[in-house]
């Protein structure tokens, strides 16, 4: 297949528009073999703040702290801090208590989400996507948004496949999550406490931009979207949000098929354990 001409690459239609979704997207349209177009309920802009004040319990990624790690190596993650550093992405300092000692220490990232989900966003408009703000009430309808040719679509919607026609994923289900948002640009380190019988979950992680993730709670099955008030009270001058969201999890693991039924579709979402 030849590149560059809209009418030469083949439709792809990506249906969710969380990190997962908009990296899939960004990756696809890059490869100029590809025309796609992102469907999604809940849409993140172009500015950060914006995504940091969206109020979608069932949108996983703007609620995220997020850090990451890792015992792989980090060029692929360097190239992009070096060459990125407006996407929210940085190396950082970790300290993490176990139950059990780790055969070897792994590296930290920190992501700032709402600005990464910003720049993911820009990156993918740039580089020719379009976004179709959209909810679907069955996966087929993604299909019928491009003219012409039958699209590839893929499922990028996490939490959204419990009740998305033609999907219909009793496995999914919630792991809520109560966090604080602090300020404390003094922090630049992020410091995980993980115990495996427990539902809470001690964490702080900065997002480099002088505000800090305070956290949390592991309550599986869990839908209720009240912020508890039980929570320490000395920190309340210096919190800027109370915040509930629900990371996607799906019983037997993360989910990735090809279906067929005249028309091609993967499945592919992943599920925070």
């Amino acid at each position: 297949m030849s590149e560059g001409t809209a009418r030469s690459r083949y439709p792809v239609t990506v249906v969710g528009a969380g990190v997962i979704g908009l990296t899939v997207a960004l990756t696809l349209q890059r490869t100029g073999r590809y025309d796609v177009t992102v469907i999604a309920r809940d849409i993140p802009s172009l500015d950060e703040e914006t995504n940091a004040q969206q109020t979608s319990h069932e949108w996983a990624s703007p609620w995220a702290g997020a850090h990451w790690r890792s015992w792989a190596t980090v060029d692929d993650f360097e190239l992009q801090v070096r060459n990125a550093p407006e996407a929210g992405v940085a190396f950082a300092k970790g300290v993490e208590y176990f139950d059990e000692p780790l055969d070897c220490e792994p590296w930290y990232m920190i992501i700032n989400v709402p600005r990464y989900l910003a720049w993911l966003l820009g990156q993918y408009l740039a580089a020719g996507g379009k976004i179709v703000k959209r909810t679907l009430g069955h996966i087929s309808e993604a299909a019928d948004i491009v003219n012409g040719r039958l699209p590839i679509v893929v499922n990028c919607t996490a939490l959204g496949a419990r009740s998305l026609g033609g999907v219909d994923d009793k496995n999914m289900y919630p792991v809520r999550g109560q966090t604080l948002l602090v300020n404390a640009p003094h922090i630049d380190v992020t410091v995980t406490r993980i115990s495996k019988n427990s539902t809470n979950l001690s964490y702080v992680i900065p997002r480099g931009d002088g505000t800090v993730i305070l956290g949390g709670t592991r309550q599986e099955h869990s839908c209720d979207q009240t912020a508890s008030s039980d929570l320490i009270e000395t920190l309340y001058r210096q919190v800027i949000s109370e915040n509930v969201g629900f990371r996607p999890a799906r019983k037997g693991g993360v989910r990735f098929e090809i279906q067929t039924c005249g028309k091609y579709m993967i499945d592919q979402y992943r599920c925070r354990l």
